[in-house]
């Protein structure tokens, strides 16, 4: 009649295992529907308490932000698959995503950038017609690109700083082999 868990049951056995009536049964076979009994003793892998580890835990530092599914479970020691740590990243808004790429700058630079903002803030579109920005790029022959750093960070974390990678400048000192 039907097929549960890869065997061949009667009506009468479907019946005693999914606690519905033959005529239920029959209904749904005339309409093709499966049905499927509920996990009853099914437990979930993890608490809330113990999401909500996983969360202070990824949240440390932008070192562990950066951290693999495969890490965070042996770091842990979960006994837990990478989807299920995944899932329940996923349910605290955490995903993995690229980080973001920002030039290092000190405190002091960091500081005149915001006063020059703050300075020109009320200047119109015509005002900055006027202005005219140079930028300056060298290029080196021969060194690695920087591959792509993925990071564990909500929607509204995209310029947190944990959640950036920083760029600092190669002196001459650093380049000569």
């Amino acid at each position: 009649m039907g097929l549960i868990a890869g065997k061949r049951h009667s009506l009468s056995e479907i019946t005693n295992i999914t606690n519905i009536s033959k005529d239920t049964l029959s209904d749904l076979k005339k309409c093709e529907i499966e049905v499927t009994k509920q996990r009853t003793n099914h437990s979930k892998k993890f608490t809330k308490a113990d999401k909500h580890q996983l969360v202070l835990h990824i949240r440390q530092d932008s070192k562990t932000r950066r951290l693999s599914l495969h890490q965070l479970i042996k770091d842990l020691q979960l006994d837990a698959s990478e989807k299920t740590v995944r899932n329940a990243l996923h349910d605290f808004g955490y995903y993995h995503k690229v980080a973001k790429c920002r030039p290092f700058l000190k405190n002091r630079d960091r500081k005149c950038r915001l006063q020059y903002a703050k300075k020109h803030r009320h200047w119109t579109v015509k005002n900055w017609m006027r202005v005219i920005f140079t930028d300056e790029m060298s290029v080196k022959v021969g060194m690695e690109r920087h591959s792509r750093d993925m990071i564990w960070r909500k929607n509204d974390e995209k310029l947190h700083p944990d959640c950036i990678n920083y760029r600092k400048r190669h002196s001459e000192v650093d380049m000569i082999f």
